[in-house]
Parts: C-alpha cells; structure tokens; sequence
C-alpha cells in the first residue's frame, strides 16, 4: 500500500509541474501577443499622426519665442489643457505639411501636439506665423484657437 501512496503521490507531483510549466508559458506567450498587439497598435498610430513628415528631415527643433504666448485647448471631457510659448523651448517634431510643423514637448501627453505655420524653415531668421493646441485621440479631434505668434528657428536636428 505504501508504493501505491508513493507511486500516486509521484503522479500527482509530475501532473503539478507540467501543469505550472504550461502556464508558465502560456503567460510568456500572452506577454509576447500583447506585445506584438502594442508594436502593431504604435506603427499604426504613428501612419496615422505622423510619421509623414511631407519632407521635414530633422526630428527635434529649438525655437525662441518673442514674448508670451498661451495657448488653449477647449475642454476636452472634464479637463482644459493649456501651454505658453515663451523664450527658448525645445521640441520634437511629430508631423508637418506644407507651411506647418506639429511639435510637442516631453511633458505632453502623446494625444497632444502643437501646430506651428511658418514662412520658412532656416535657421536664426525672425517669423511671423500662428500656432494652436491640437488634440488626437481615436476618432476624437479638437483644436485650439490660432495664436499669432513671432518666433526664430534657433536650431534643427
């Protein structure tokens, strides 16, 4: 009797670990789908906001901004979101088309960006242009009012 006991109890142990070890991995199989569901959603996101830079060829710019300029986001649900331009700021560039570059800060949410016009994209030149807050989420769009502002392209890169 005391085989069959050991003989059972062996069974029961190589079942538990065959048992921990399928779902072992099924959980490294499901970080890995999840994963590849986040990479595809990114590339994606990236087709549809931005990643056509319509010729822009630098990623980050630095501006310096002549005076103080805030810009605001109506309400979008409970919140209102709002930046000032001012002095030298650096930025990412996100986007961009003819006569327009969408930038963003770190501190933004991916959701946000900022619309710059410009009359040309050359370095240490004095511009006149308007700016405002766009905001993209799903099949959400909002955009804030246009702020003309005056600005110089300190650097791109």
């Amino acid at each position: 009797m005391k085989n069959t006991v050991n003989y059972q109890n062996k069974i029961i142990q190589d079942i538990n670990k065959t048992i921990y070890r399928l779902m072992e991995q099924s959980d490294e199989e499901r970080r890995s789908d999840v994963a590849s569901i986040r990479s595809d959603i990114q590339s994606l996101r990236d087709l549809l906001y931005g990643s056509d830079n319509n010729g822009i060829n630098f990623s980050k710019i630095r501006i310096r901004f002549f005076g103080e300029y805030e810009l605001k986001l109506p309400k979008y649900g409970i919140e209102s979101f709002d930046r000032t331009l001012k002095g030298e700021m650096y930025f990412k560039v996100v986007g961009g088309g003819n006569g327009f570059i969408d930038i963003k800060t770190n501190s933004f949410p991916d959701t946000f960006r900022i619309r710059l016009f410009y009359s040309t994209l050359d370095e240490l030149k004095n511009q006149k242009g308007e700016a405002y807050l766009i905001y993209r989420r799903g099949t959400q769009y909002m955009e804030g009012d246009e702020t003309k502002i005056q600005f110089k392209i300190i650097k791109k890169s």
